[in-house]
């Protein structure tokens, strides 16, 4: 999950999120919000992804101990 949250935040919407890429999409619909609110979405995505990991991770943690 870790992983996939790192790979959404900084890989997959950094070129989702070029402006380029919408215009080729848009042609003359283009409007710069459409593009920041989809390349905002797709990171908040990936934070979420890694927040749920980080959270499992500390509750991982927390059961090693208690385990021993």
């Amino acid at each position: 999950m870790f992983a996939a949250g790192f790979l959404d935040t900084y890989i997959f919407s950094r070129p989702y999120g070029r402006s380029e890429f919408w215009e080729a999409i848009l042609a003359e619909s283009y409007v710069r919000v459409f593009k920041d609110v989809a390349e905002e979405v797709t990171a908040l995505f990936g934070y979420t992804l890694l927040l749920f990991a980080v959270i499992e991770l500390l509750l991982l943690a927390r059961r090693i101990p208690c385990q021993r």
